[in-house]
C-alpha cells in the first residue's frame, strides 16, 4: 500500500486545508504546499484516490458544475491529471469503484475517514433518478441518495486523480493535427495553424468555451496562451 501526500484543495483559487469547509466557492485541485497536501492512495498504476473526503458542505451540483463529477484535467506540480469523482453504484451491492477498493485495501476508518463524513459518487440513484449516490457516514459500505442541491456539512468529495499522457510535442510535425486543449477555464478544439515560444494558433474551431488560456480571433481561429495550457492531446 502506498499513500502519498499532494496536491491542495483550492476555493476560490485559494489554498486551504483539505477539511476546510465549502460555502459557494469555485473548487478545484492545485500544486502541492507543505501542511496542506492531501494524502492519495496509490489505486492502480496510474489511479490514485484520496484517504479522506475534501471540500466539507458542498454539493453535488456544486461539484458537477466545476466538472469534478465525471473529470476535469488538472495540473498538479507540472503533472497533469484528469480530477473526478469515484463510481459508487446506482443502488447498494452493485458493482462500483468504491466497493472494489475496500475489498482490496480493507475498510477500517483510520485509513478512509468514513465515519460521520459521507462523499458524493458520480451515479444518479436507481430508485430515484432525481437524487444522487453518496457513501459513508454510518459504514464504509453504506450507500444512501440525496438530492445533488443538498448541502450537508457532512457531504464532500473524494477526489480520484488518474495520471494522464504528456502533452505531444509542438514543433512543425504537429502543423495541420487536430489538437483538443484545457485550461484552466474551459477546453478549445481545433488545426494547429501556427506556433511560436508563447502561442498557439488554431483554425478551424470546433470546440470553444470561452477562457483566459485563450483568445477568439474571429470564429474560424484562436490564439492559445501556451503557458497556461494544462493539457492537450493530438485528436
Amino acid at each position: 500500500m502506498e499513500i502519498r501526500e499532494f496536491g491542495t484543495l483550492r476555493l476560490d483559487s485559494q489554498p486551504c486545508p483539505f477539511f476546510t469547509e465549502h460555502n459557494g466557492e469555485k473548487i478545484s485541485l492545485g500544486d502541492s504546499i507543505d501542511g496542506l497536501s492531501i494524502p492519495f492512495l496509490r489505486w492502480t498504476d496510474k489511479l490514485w484516490v484520496s484517504t479522506w473526503t475534501i471540500g466539507f458542505g458542498i454539493s453535488w451540483n456544486s461539484l458537477n458544475e466545476a466538472d469534478l463529477i465525471y473529470g476535469k484535467p488538472l495540473k498538479i506540480d507540472n503533472t497533469p491529471y484528469l480530477c473526478r469523482s469515484l463510481r459508487v453504484g446506482q443502488s447498494h451491492k452493485v458493482e462500483n469503484e468504491w466497493d472494489d477498493i475496500l475489498n482490496r485495501f480493507g475498510d477500517d476508518d483510520s485509513l478512509w475517514h468514513w465515519k460521520n463524513m459521507c462523499f458524493w459518487g458520480q451515479e444518479r440513484a436507481q430508485s430515484n433518478p432525481t437524487q444522487q449516490a453518496w457513501r459513508g457516514f454510518y459504514s464504509a459500505h453504506h450507500w444512501e441518495c440525496q438530492y445533488g442541491a443538498h448541502t450537508g456539512i457532512t457531504y464532500g468529495f473524494r477526489p480520484v486523480l488518474k495520471k494522464l499522457p504528456a502533452n505531444p510535442e509542438v514543433s512543425d510535425e504537429l502543423i495541420g493535427s487536430h489538437l483538443q486543449i484545457y485550461g484552466p477555464n474551459g477546453n478549445i478544439c481545433g488545426v494547429l495553424r501556427e506556433y511560436s515560444d508563447y502561442d498557439l494558433v488554431l483554425g478551424d474551431i470546433l470546440l470553444y468555451s470561452p477562457g483566459q488560456t485563450w483568445n477568439r480571433v474571429d470564429d474560424n481561429m484562436a490564439v492559445v496562451d501556451r503557458e497556461a495550457i494544462v493539457w492537450m492531446k493530438k485528436e
